[in-house]
């Protein structure tokens, strides 16, 4: 994929949806009428869903084809320069996915059909593609900039996982660069191999890992349950912090002291001393920033 249409906002919220579909749904039945008239722009509230049967929805688990790194519903964006080998890439995911193959260290799921496509596509199909569980890899360029992506950063924020190609100096008759997980909505302490930074070259017509990412380092236990105590707190209670530099649109997080109080009701200490509840705590917090599975700024927490 070359480039994106960025005519439409990407912040669409639920409500404008459910106002929609229950604006077609009147349509359909020839209810749209109020005392004798048309009222197209009438909204029935009771149609939007409350936030106990919001909380009490059915989600299936994801079908994962290729490690934790690609289902059947994942929104991935991979960004590299121009010539650096976007579509050779994509290709070899492709082939993998279809044959249900392990590529790289990603390990195989099921086979699945695949559909390449290269041109421009606008949102909408990325969310009617989305709502039949179709997933989607866009391919995207950088600019002068190889740092980043071309254009707006605001088109990331849709996604699960957004990765930049990085250039590495290397013999110039190899095909070589380093795959960066700039953003991984499904990193967890469990699975955070599948979005270590890799480093992978063209060799022989073969793809091969040349520098896997750091060594995997053990997870305390009470990481571990920090982390899961953290995921509830933002799905029972989370906010969204005031947008800045350090904080993207739309991300809920909570404050630093409800995180603890969470934290208070778990087990992420075996004594009873609240001295070391507070340094299992910090230990916690410091492990998780330290492998990138949350972000924190001023008093605010969030998952990254």
């Amino acid at each position: 994929m070359t480039d994106w249409n960025d005519t439409e906002s990407l912040n669409i919220h639920a409500f404008a949806d459910y106002a929609r579909k229950e604006k077609s749904e009147r349509k359909a039945n020839g209810d749209a009428k109020t005392n004798g008239a048309h009222h197209d722009n009438v909204i029935h509230l009771k149609s939007v869903p409350n936030f106990q049967a919001w909380n009490e929805r059915e989600i299936a688990p994801r079908d994962w084809l290729l490690g934790n790194f690609i289902s059947t519903t994942s929104r991935i964006l991979i960004t590299g320069p121009t010539g650096l080998g976007k579509t050779m890439l994509g290709i070899a995911i492709a082939f993998a996915l279809e044959g249900g193959a392990q590529y790289l260290h990603w390990k195989a799921g099921r086979a699945a059909r695949v559909l390449y496509v290269d041109g421009e596509m606008s949102l909408p199909w990325v969310r009617s593609l989305t709502k039949r569980k179709i997933g989607q890899a866009w391919f995207h360029h950088t600019g002068h900039n190889e740092g980043h992506s071309y254009g707006t950063k605001t088109r990331e924020w849709q996604l699960d996982v957004c990765i930049l190609m990085e250039r590495v100096a290397e013999d110039e008759r190899d095909l070589t660069f380093t795959l960066k997980f700039t953003k991984a909505r499904g990193r967890r302490p469990e699975n955070r191999a599948d979005f270590e930074n890799t480093t992978i070259g063209l060799r022989n017509n073969k793809w091969v890992v040349t520098q896997a990412g750091k060594k995997k380092d053990k997870v305390p236990e009470s990481a571990r349950i920090a982390f899961d105590l953290l995921r509830r707190a933002i799905n029972e209670a989370g906010e969204l912090p005031p947008v800045g530099d350090h904080v993207q649109a739309g991300v809920r997080g909570v404050r630093v002291s409800m995180w603890l109080k969470y934290c208070e009701t778990g087990s992420i200490c075996k004594s009873d001393s609240p001295d070391a509840f507070r340094m299992a705590f910090k230990r916690s917090a410091e492990k998780l920033q330290a492998l990138g599975l949350m972000q924190v700024w001023a008093d605010w927490v969030w998952i990254a």
